[in-house]
């Protein structure tokens, strides 16, 4: 097609001389050959790791396997998609490459499932398609983007240090944590972590591009039995005109509208269909005990996360939402909207639901648009639940919400900001109040009126707080860890206990106010359940547990009292400014807190972009 395509073949050491011969007399009239013989044995791993790395951002690879045949239109099937993905406004940023190849079995799970794509996208309710998004690396004919290779050569390189041996990295489910001799595992733990995925070929009879002759090397054994052709050497695509028809399709739709399958091959839904999993979801379970959450249940998220994984992949230009959720018809409903909403900022790289409702069954994970919505499935029932550890959760700043809370994009942005410069505090919306009573005692204060003289602020409640994901580690399954049996026995005062967990390890005020630009929308009184509405001790209760952590910590009234400043992030083009002002009774907080039950006036749901400054109440902090 008129563009010089260089060759690179790359052969292990101690290759026979009649294959080296073969290769050396290969022509390639299409661009320049390079020939690359090890010098000594490096393996499968290194073999294909080290075969490319990108000189610019502009140049890309298409990997092919020693028994691996094309199909004539391969190259035409690449250029084209590639030019397709130039014209899209706003091409999927987790799509990291081209697949040539369709297959037939899935290899992550035993007995291996067989694969269809198209009837999967119709039972799905999906229009069967001539291409998908699949989360799952090819390493039998593929084309990788630049950025991508660039970062699977770094995360593989920080995997076979010695010093990481003993880090597992735990995708439930699957084959491939227990692999030792495979590139494709560190780019499978990418893909899973990330939402990574390829544009993969979809054609009639399950023909490709690629196929796999199935020839005797380091995974494919000599004995037929594991590996029948039938399953693996699929047809070639012989036909120019069904390829011509397939790519005016993808043009036609749109790359971005695909149909996406997960690392198992299962339907990844667009939002707007899956969320009836949400506000529909099957009913409960019949005599469904919730299980306690014993140590084993509660250690079992940190047996399958690698601390020091997570922080080479964690970025610091994003953040994670992990909301909180409760099944109620009502909160469905608040949250469904939520998700819609949140999913639209620019600073959002995933939202996570901690699905606390462990009788109704859980959603399957989905996508608004290019964001993943995952519901993270609870086995045991714990307020500690909310404080999640994920490998999935790949930011350094976590947004932890209730499902009843409602911020603008602007004043979200404005905590990332804030919290940007200050890493080792809680920043929120939310304040409370802490009124010493002895060295390493104090009362919990609901609001800054019952207080007996005038005091900063201590702790950050999580009905929306941005925290380091560190300290969400160490509150799971580190340090906080003896702080739970308290908070499950009164199912309360998880958010007492994390800030007082944070005192101690900062060894300062935990709490950091943000003051927002716009109202922020409570919907709790209106969708109900909430903690300070089922017991008029609620705030002894917490008083109680909070005297009990900061003994269970050694943790001194000093650590937590008091913040006498807040912050107001002001923003001008492309300078930010962050001012600190003095905290007093009078500093005003805009805040609609959906008090009339009688009616939902107050706590419908409200399009920011039709929203009115001075249109909600203004209230103080006092009260």
């Amino acid at each position: 097609m008129g563009a010089s395509v260089p060759l690179d073949i790359h052969l292990e050491a101690n290759e026979a001389t009649s294959l080296l011969d073969m290769v050396v007399a290969f022509k390639w009239p299409y661009g320049q050959k390079q020939v690359h013989l090890r010098h000594s044995r490096g393996g499968l791993i290194n073999a294909v790791l080290e075969s490319w790395y990108p000189a610019s951002m502009d140049e890309m690879v298409i990997l092919l396997e020693d028994d691996i045949e094309v199909s004539p239109f391969f190259y035409r099937w690449v250029i084209h998609n590639l030019d397709s993905m130039k014209k899209a406004r706003k091409i999927h940023p987790r799509v990291v490459g081209l697949s040539l190849y369709t297959p037939r079995v899935g290899e992550l799970k035993l007995p291996r499932p067989r694969m269809n794509f198209t009837n999967a996208m119709l039972k799905s309710g999906q229009s069967a398609a001539s291409a998908f998004h699949f989360q799952l690396p090819c390493s039998w004919g593929a084309l990788y983007f630049p950025r991508f290779w660039r970062e699977l050569r770094s995360y593989a390189s920080l995997r076979q240090d010695p010093e990481f041996d003993t880090e597992r990295f735990v995708i439930p489910g699957s084959r491939s944590t227990g692999w030792s001799s495979s590139w494709k595992k560190f780019a499978i733990e990418l893909f899973w972590s990330r939402g990574y995925s390829l544009l993969y070929p979809n054609f009639p009879n399950q023909s490709s591009l690629s196929t796999n002759h199935l020839e005797p090397g380091e995974h494919i054994a000599s004995s037929p039995l594991m590996h029948l052709p039938k399953d693996y050497t699929v047809p070639l695509l012989s036909d120019h005109r069904t390829v011509q028809e397939a790519l005016q399709e993808i043009m036609d739709h749109g790359i971005n509208s695909l149909p996406v399958f997960d690392l198992f091959g299962m339907p990844v839904l667009q939002w707007r269909n899956a969320c009836n999993m949400l506000l529909r979801p099957p009913p409960p379970k019949k005599d469904a005990a919730v299980p306690h959450c014993s140590e084993k249940l509660r250690m079992r998220p940190c047996r399958q996360y690698s601390t020091r994984l997570n922080s080479h992949m964690s970025t610091s230009d994003k953040i994670s939402i992990v909301i909180a959720h409760f099944w109620t018809e009502e909160r469905a409903s608040t949250l469904n909207e939520l998700i819609q909403y949140y999913a639209k900022s620019p600073i959002v790289d995933k939202i996570f639901v901690v699905w606390h409702s462990t009788a109704i069954p859980c959603p399957a994970n989905a996508l608004f648009e290019t964001v993943p919505v995952i519901f993270s499935c609870q086995t045991c029932d714990s307020l500690n639940n909310r404080f999640l550890v994920d490998m999935r959760l790949t930011t350094k700043a976590v947004l932890i919400m209730d499902d009843d809370v409602q911020i603008h994009l602007d004043d979200l942005e404005r905590l990332f900001l804030a919290w940007q410069r200050n890493k080792d505090r809680i920043v929120g919306f939310f304040p409370r109040w802490f009124q010493p009573l002895t060295k390493s005692s104090g009362r919990y204060v609901q609001k800054v009126h019952m207080l007996p003289h005038s005091l900063g602020y201590s702790f950050m409640l999580t009905k929306a707080m941005m925290v380091d994901s560190g300290y969400v580690f160490q509150y799971r399954c580190g340090l906080g860890l003896q702080l739970h049996d308290l908070v499950d026995a009164r199912m309360n005062g998880e958010d007492i206990a994390f800030n007082v967990m944070v005192g101690k390890l900062a060894q300062k005020v935990p709490a950091l106010f943000v003051q927002p630009e716009w109202p922020l929308v409570d919907y709790g009184t209106y969708v109900g359940g909430g903690l300070h509405t089922r017991s008029k001790s609620h705030s002894s209760v917490r008083s109680q547990l909070l005297s009990k952590f900061m003994g269970l910590l050694n943790v001194t009234a000093w650590n937590l009292c008091c913040e006498d400043e807040i912050l107001d992030v002001q923003r001008n083009s492309s300078t930010v400014h962050i001012f600190r002002q003095s905290f007093t009774k009078l500093s005003p907080y805009v805040y609609n807190p959906c008090k009339d039950q009688n009616s939902t006036s107050d706590c419908h749901f409200i399009p920011y972009s039709r929203l009115n400054r001075t249109g909600e109440a203004t209230i103080l902090l006092q009260s």
